[in-house]
């Protein structure tokens, strides 16, 4: 049969990465982790946990960039995805440019660069598989679901994406 896998992704969508004010007392009011940029509040993209997390895993290597992978993992295992604004972030502690570390997240398919929704259906369109019958499950978990390959259902609970071959 076709190859199929379910993803969980935790996390929440982050929508803002940047907070312009001028009054420190209002800043004080801010409940995100923050840190002072040219006189302006920027808030972070990553949490202090996820920053702890990715420096270990950046500690086991004589090139921070070489735990770029699981790097990306932790704060998709946060965030539920990797956003442009997390990317930099993230870049920026493993001393690569976001280009870089762009490369290295394209590169992987399992590094979600959108968001998704809470469960990831990932269904493999390679050619051994449309052989054993890929078109009709790809058509029942459309129809199932009402969204297309690439979409989220209304509630953000399914995403349906394509992969390939995850099967032995």
């Amino acid at each position: 049969t076709p190859c199929m896998m379910f993803w969980r992704c935790w996390g929440v969508w982050t929508l803002s990465s940047l907070i312009l004010i001028a009054n420190p007392k209002e800043a004080s009011e801010l409940k995100t982790p923050r840190r002072w940029v040219n006189r302006t509040i920027e808030t972070a993209m990553l949490t202090p946990e996820e920053i702890r997390e990715i420096e270990v895993e950046a500690s086991h290597y004589t090139d921070k960039s070489a735990a770029s992978i699981e790097a990306l993992k932790v704060v998709q295992e946060h965030q539920g995805w990797v956003s442009d604004a997390a990317l930099k972030e993230v870049a920026t502690l493993l001393e690569m440019t976001p280009d870089e570390l762009d490369g290295v997240a394209t590169f992987y398919n399992l590094i979600l660069r959108k968001p998704v929704g809470k469960h990831v259906i990932l269904i493999c369109d390679s050619i051994s598989c449309w052989v054993m019958g890929y078109e009709s499950m790809r058509d029942h978990l459309c129809t199932k679901l009402g969204i297309q390959l690439g979409q989220t259902t209304a509630d953000g609970v399914f995403t349906l994406l394509t992969i390939p071959c995850l099967g032995t």
